[in-house]
């Protein structure tokens, strides 16, 4: 399965829908506004590694771990309004490059291991201007941030 039609009225994705779909590389989530909190490491694409391109302009709420290890996600579209991001959300999204956080006001996690960016090797350029909150280890092992 390398693309998945949604329906416009599917506004909620649950936990692990698509989890370890390796082939996925197209899906529109431009309807999506809320996709579920992980649970024991599982998050909504977790493991999607053909993923490359999300649009997430409707969405409030991102779940924990919902696009880790995505490792060739190359561009996200977050909303032009604050969406809250879950702890370790790009984790491991070793292809990202740059990233608009400028409507992001936080960025606070509780979790010590899984930094929303942590170990995006590629990510260069970060929009934060409106962020007031960061949370530990936010972009731990992003080796390009200078």
């Amino acid at each position: 399965m390398t693309s998945v039609p949604l329906a416009t009225t599917a506004t909620h994705i649950p936990l692990g829908c698509f989890y370890q779909c390796t082939s996925l590389s197209n899906i529109d989530l431009s309807n999506v506004v809320t996709m579920a909190d992980h649970s024991s490491g599982v998050g909504v694409f977790t493991g999607c590694t053909s993923l490359t391109s999300i649009d997430l302009s409707s969405c409030t709420s991102i779940g924990t771990l919902a696009f880790k290890d995505c490792t060739a996600l190359t561009t996200v579209t977050l909303p032009n309004s604050d969406c809250a991001i879950g702890y370790g959300a790009f984790r491991g999204c070793t292809h990202l490059t740059s990233i608009d956080l400028s409507n992001i006001t936080s960025l606070a996690n509780t979790s010590t291991d899984h930094g929303h960016f942590r170990s995006c090797s590629s990510l260069t350029s970060v929009d934060l201007s409106s962020c007031t909150t960061l949370g530990h280890s936010t972009f731990r092992g992003c080796s390009s941030l200078s």
